[in-house]
């Protein structure tokens, strides 16, 4: 398998197979030599990250809609001849030769004419202007019109630009220090923008780093270290992480010295990877399969802090993570946000008197975030929103300072949301 197979392969899963694409790298790119990886891996993020706006060059240049085989083989043709530093002739040829390998022999011509013909003329290429807000940002940024929509509505046609036009910065991975096993240093890293205990280490994949295998590190968004500390978790303290699965937060929540951590998910095969994580990070937590949107009587009144992350649209990593922008439907969002209004429902009655009530997500959209908030606020009296202890998270959130939506162009952090509310 070369680099161009791979990427297919993947392409293919992710789309057609609703695959999460870190998963299905790790389980393709394995097997292809480090520089064959990194081509494969630059490709697949290339024709994610710029998929609609690849589909509209290609529809100019066909007369019927390909099949699904041959549009992958020709968005992987015309992503390296618009946006990679490929030759044209190896940008072509070697679609061609894939199409061959996928069993699409008798369509070699068409595939040809149409790539060679995009060579010819992309800079003649007419794109949408921008008198039409949301086709022209549909197309150019590559994201559906009823999210480019949405944007726009919620936070202004400005900031919905920058939003869409932001970009990964760089490679690499944000890692906490895990204090638990000690100081460590951490060398070829740079240090991370707000954190003197995380740190940016090259490469996108850390699982056999000798730091990491030790538990010295793990991976964590600065997002989500914040959500831990917008908690305020003291010593002795007893915490409930109700939608855990990986387990990040509830391992940094161990380093605030709480007396107890009860970390939960609805899935078994994600238990069980917590507790791998937990056994290497040092961390002592009991991990339990809880259906986070169903009452457990044994959890009613019992945590000083109950952190929910929410399961959510996931819309604040799309600038790193593409094929978010693709996963989810306007109608999935409707399901999405009746189960977190569940899920906070059911968290409020494990929140002693007195305790605190953490929400996050890692979304942009208002109606999973503050929206939520608001209207658990108003059917729950016995909630009221205390300031974070954090001055800098204090001081983005405004007025109300208890709430807070990060935004990447804005905070350069992923698009996390929280709410700190006190239960009286």
């Amino acid at each position: 398998m070369n680099a161009r197979e791979a990427a297919l392969r993947i392409l293919q899963k992710v789309e057609e197979d609703g695959s999460y694409l870190n998963q299905m790298q790790k389980e393709v790119l394995i097997k292809l030599k480090d520089r064959d990886r990194q081509f494969a891996s630059a490709l697949v993020f290339c024709v994610l990250e710029n998929r609609i706006r690849i589909d509209f060059v290609i529809d100019q240049f066909v007369a019927k809609k390909p099949d699904k085989i041959a549009r992958q083989i020709l968005r992987i043709g015309t992503a390296q001849l618009l946006f990679m530093h490929v030759p044209e002739s190896a940008a072509v040829n070697e679609s061609v030769a894939l199409a061959e390998k996928c069993g699409k022999k008798g369509q070699k011509g068409f595939l040809n004419a149409v790539l060679r013909k995009i060579g010819q003329e992309k800079e003649q290429i007419k794109y949408p202007g921008k008198k039409n807000f949301v086709k022209h940002y549909s197309v150019m940024e590559s994201c559906p019109e009823w999210l480019v929509s949405m944007l726009a509505v919620q936070y202004s046609k400005v900031v919905a630009a920058d939003i869409l036009t932001y970009k990964k910065q760089e490679n690499g991975i944000n890692v906490r220090i895990n204090a638990l096993l000690g100081k460590t240093e951490i060398d070829a890293s740079e240090p991370s923008l707000y954190h003197e205990n995380a740190r940016r280490i090259r490469g996108e994949n850390i699982e056999n780093d000798p730091l990491y295998l030790a538990g010295k590190i793990t991976p964590q968004s600065e997002s989500s270290m914040f959500c831990v500390e917008a908690a305020g978790i003291k010593e002795g303290m007893s915490v409930l992480d109700l939608c855990a699965a990986p387990g990040g937060k509830s391992a940094y929540a161990a380093e605030f010295k709480p007396e107890k951590i009860v970390s939960c998910d609805i899935h078994t095969h994600r238990c069980e990877l917590m507790k791998k994580n937990f056994e290497r990070l040092g961390v002592s937590a009991k991990v339990l399969v809880n259906d986070a949107t169903v009452l457990r009587e044994e959890f009613v009144g019992a945590f000083d802090v109950v952190l929910v992350d929410a399961p959510c649209s996931s819309l604040g990593l799309m600038y790193r993570k593409p094929d978010i922008k693709y996963a989810k439907t306007e109608e999935d969002l409707k399901e999405i946000i009746a189960m977190q209004k569940k899920i906070l429902k059911m968290a409020a009655e494990y929140v002693k008197p007195g305790g605190i009530l953490l929400y996050s997500t890692c979304t942009i959209n208002k109606e999973e975030n503050e929206k939520n908030i608001e209207a658990f606020l108003v059917e729950d009296a016995r909630f009221v929103g205390e300031a974070f202890p954090d001055e800098r998270l204090k001081n983005w959130a405004g007025e109300n300072k208890y709430s807070l939506q990060l935004i990447p162009p804005v905070h350069h952090t992923d698009g996390f949301y929280m709410a700190r509310l006190r239960k009286r």
